[in-house]
């Protein structure tokens, strides 16, 4: 009898051997919320974005990216083609509120240890001094080439955002699409973007998790 059981284990355990482990990619189409594009060139797996209007806080935005999307959040930029969609995007809301010149939040936040504009700390260059807060967006591009004067390095300036412009020639023309650092606690003139993970076709929940703070605390909020 015990022979009988160590034979069909041996068998059972061939069988699954072959047939290997079952894979998480289901093949399936990607498919993202109402009104996102997705970006499927990420290093960390593709992305859904979209530019929401709206004068609001970093903090305010963050929130609003929460409620309007399961799982979403203030998203960073990684590639020339996302930003030109942050940028086209933001442009067609400057068009709608006639208004040429604003600025849109992203999900990214001064780093810690670089608080201190005085910092040494070699993580504080330009192209390190900001990190992303979404959990999925890396690498440094849309760091490389900051607007003019940019990044402000005051105490307050603590959260990032994309100045965007509609002038056809001039300095805001010059840096629209390009990064700024902000104060969290003033509004944007434009709006914010959110980023989320896609599903598969037949999946309910989008991809996503708590948002991650980099920097110093949370700012208080103002009297």
């Amino acid at each position: 009898m015990i022979r009988t059981v160590l034979i069909f284990a041996a068998i059972a355990l061939a069988t699954v051997s072959s047939m290997g482990l079952p894979s998480q990619d289901c093949g399936g189409e990607l498919k993202c919320p109402q009104g996102y594009k997705l970006f499927q060139q990420r290093k960390n797996g593709p992305w859904c974005m979209k530019v929401f209007p709206g004068k609001v806080t970093w903090w305010e935005a963050e929130r609003q990216c929460r409620c309007s999307t399961k799982n979403a959040h203030l998203s960073g930029v990684e590639s020339l083609s996302e930003k030109k969609f942050v940028e086209e995007k933001s442009q067609d809301i400057l068009d709608n509120i006639s208004i040429k010149t604003g600025s849109v939040w992203i999900g990214a936040y001064r780093r810690q240890e670089c608080v201190e504009k005085t910092s040494k700390n070699e993580k504080c260059s330009d192209e390190k001094l900001f990190q992303f807060t979404d959990h999925q967006t890396c690498g440094t591009f849309i760091w490389q080439n900051w607007a003019s004067g940019q990044p402000n390095k005051a105490d307050s300036q603590q959260c990032a955002a994309i100045l965007v412009s509609t002038q056809e020639s001039g300095v805001n023309a010059d840096n629209s699409g390009l990064p700024l650092s902000k104060d969290c606690l003033r509004v944007s003139s434009v709006g914010f973007v959110c980023g989320v993970a896609p599903i598969e076709s037949g999946g309910s929940n989008y991809g996503g998790g708590e948002i991650m703070v980099i920097g110093a605390g949370k700012p208080e909020p103002k009297p």
